[in-house]
């Protein structure tokens, strides 16, 4: 895959380039080389998420999911795939991190840079103005109700019962995320689907955006993204 050599070689597949192998026969590599980029994702509640903006017709992305951590060998192998293929340097692809990964300082890319959210992880997007707005909620009327709720959870209420306490952009809300779609969403929507339908209506704003971030914001949504129907 390195396309200044003279001499080929070859290297056998590894799990992360066998799947990458698969996808890029079709509609992964055709996107990125012909305008869609590819938007790599750490888990599958993220890739639930982010296919439903994808879906959506808003924005123009071909996603995939990577285990945790591994996020950074798929970036590394797409790195050296789009080196081998493409006649120049032009931007592929994004990887989508947590806010709280690279607090040194993201690596150097030429095809796949990282992005990272504007708040802790994709969860507490949940919980931000706009997305309890289209729940039905104000932030102190979705307190009241899963503080009314939350003896019904078990070993989760402890938690429940502190929601109006917490920091909605850094606390760790994955433990709870389910708890809490079940008590705020009157239809009962997967979280990752209400937040997906959600980003995928329309460009973030207030609130949302800032959680969003600036990166995830101009990669996703460039100028020019118009609110759906």
């Amino acid at each position: 895959m390195t396309a200044d050599v003279s001499t080929v070689s070859a290297e056998p597949f590894s799990g992360i380039s066998r799947e990458l192998a698969a996808l890029l026969g079709g509609h992964l590599l055709m996107g990125p080389l012909f305008g869609a980029p590819v938007l790599l994702v750490e888990g599958d509640d993220d890739y639930r998420v982010w296919v439903q903006v994808a879906r959506s017709g808003l924005v123009n992305l071909c996603v995939l999911p990577c285990n945790g951590d591994e996020i950074k060998a798929y970036r590394k192998t797409l790195e050296r795939i789009f080196d081998a293929l493409s006649e120049n340097v032009q931007l592929r692809g994004y990887a989508l991190v947590d806010g709280d990964k690279y607090p040194d300082g993201k690596p150097e890319a030429k095809y796949v840079p990282i992005i990272r959210l504007g708040c802790h992880e994709i969860e507490n997007l949940y919980l931000t103005d706009e997305v309890l707005q289209a729940l039905g909620h104000s932030w102190d009327s979705a307190c009241t109700l899963v503080e009314q709720k939350a003896g019904s959870y078990g070993e989760k209420a402890e938690a429940l019962t502190k929601v109006r306490a917490i920091d909605r952009r850094n606390y760790e809300l994955k433990p709870v995320i389910h708890q809490l779609a079940e008590i705020l969403d009157p239809k009962g929507l997967l979280w990752t689907v209400r937040l997906g339908k959600i980003l995928g209506h329309s460009r973030p704003s207030g609130m949302l955006a800032n959680f969003v971030g600036d990166e995830v914001l101009s990669a996703v949504w460039p100028s020019g993204s118009q609110q759906g129907s």
